[in-house]
């Protein structure tokens, strides 16, 4: 584990929503350095902030088509540099965001794969030949609602996409692909990042041989997750990558893995610090997107279940909000006059557990949920998806 991770709050930036510092009605990196000194004040060691690489921005910068490459609405490569020194001279640590499951597909590296079967990096993402009749090589539906096979016909052949068709999947059984991976983290290690927020990470190994089709369920699509998540091989390539970036720094790694068991997460502490699991956020809605109360004491097992299952193995992650998760005090607490009551009564809640505490900006006001006028004003391809399944398609 990082030498520095035990004793840190980790507070959570979503950049484009944080702070507008020059007032573009976009949130900015100078925005995130000019509230620095407020963060200090809160007792923040460490910021984690969401992907500010260019993108299309599709998935809110989870499309990334450079790695490289910032974001030009949120600044430049010396407002970054900035950010990194004001945080560190304030003894706040920095942690970004990096999608190693997939790029943007209009990223060069996919467009140069897509683009022939013999190029340099025609391995660099999951490609396959149809099945006879021409369709897709299984049945396996994406976590955002669409198909997970998408045919390109310069190829003749479909790219997995575990997410949506924006997004193909990088394929890490490519040498040169990891390689290239190693580089680009340790550039940004060399530039004063002190950690990682690994999106995804439990996908990016996947079970392909032999290809076959899933139970079909209600979308028509077989589920995805027995085929792309928590496989055995992602173990070796998280080594892998341990040893060529993380393991000459002092970094703290944290995984994304959804739907990781507590064995899973002790498996994990071989290769991360610590990861996301998310069976405590997962109690108030159904898999068709039904919210339905949440069952108290099966709430209390769970997080027993999981204190227990990592005491002396690995480190709990404590959260009750995310980029991902609707406000807490919406959820399970008051939004009208005992709002500040039942927040504190959920941060006491979580954060009286042993682990490392992670708070989503606005958290610490107790903020709710906002409310959306139309389907329009949502930007969240999954959201958006399960609109026009459910909503727009009377499910």
């Amino acid at each position: 584990m990082s030498k520095w991770s035990k004793n840190e709050l980790i507070y959570q930036i979503y950049p484009q929503s944080f702070f507008d510092a020059n007032g573009d009605g976009v949130g900015d990196i100078s925005g995130i350095t000019a509230k620095l000194d407020y963060l200090a004040w809160l007792g923040v060691g460490a910021i984690w902030i969401c992907p500010m690489y260019d993108s299309p921005n599709r998935d809110n910068g989870y499309d990334v088509r450079n790695y490289e490459k910032l974001q030009a609405r949120y600044g430049t490569d010396g407002d970054f540099d900035e950010l990194v020194a004001q945080a560190h001279k304030r003894g706040i640590k920095v942690i970004m965001d990096l999608v190693l499951n997939h790029t943007s597909d209009e990223n060069l590296w996919f467009l140069e794969s897509a683009a022939s079967r013999d190029g340099d990096k025609a391995d660099w993402y999951i490609w396959r030949d149809p099945k006879p009749d021409g369709s897709a090589p299984t049945n396996w539906g994406a976590i955002f609602g669409n198909a997970a096979w998408t045919y390109c016909p310069a190829r003749k052949q479909y790219y997995l996409n575990t997410f949506s068709p924006y997004q193909p999947d990088l394929n890490w059984e490519s040498e040169s692909l990891k390689a290239a991976l190693y580089a680009i983290v340790n550039r940004w290690i060399a530039r004063g990042v002190d950690g990682f927020r690994l999106d995804a990470i439990n996908f990016i190994a996947k079970d392909l041989s032999p290809l076959r089709d899933g139970k079909p369920l209600a979308s028509g699509y077989a589920d995805i997750y027995p085929f792309v998540a928590n496989q055995p091989e992602v173990h070796r390539y998280l080594a892998e990558l341990k040893s060529n970036t993380f393991a000459k720094a002092d970094c703290l790694t944290v995984g994304e893995a959804s739907s990781a068991t507590v064995e899973d997460a002790v498996a994990f502490a071989g290769e991360l610090d610590m990861i996301f699991q998310f069976e405590h956020v997962a109690m108030d809605v159904d898999n068709d997107w039904r919210s339905k109360p949440v069952d108290i004491v099966t709430l209390k097992k769970t997080f027993a279940k999981w204190q227990r299952g990592l005491y002396g193995k690995a480190r709990n992650t404590l959260f009750w909000e995310n980029h991902d998760q609707p406000r807490i005090v919406t959820r399970m607490g008051d939004e009208g006059a005992l709002r500040e009551r039942s927040a504190k009564m959920l941060a006491v809640c979580m954060y009286f557990m042993q682990g490392t505490p992670f708070v989503y900006q606005g958290q610490e006001l107790g903020m709710v949920n906002t409310r959306f006028g139309c389907i329009e004003e949502v930007r969240d391809i999954e959201v958006r998806n399960a609109y026009k399944r459910y909503v727009a398609g009377g499910l």
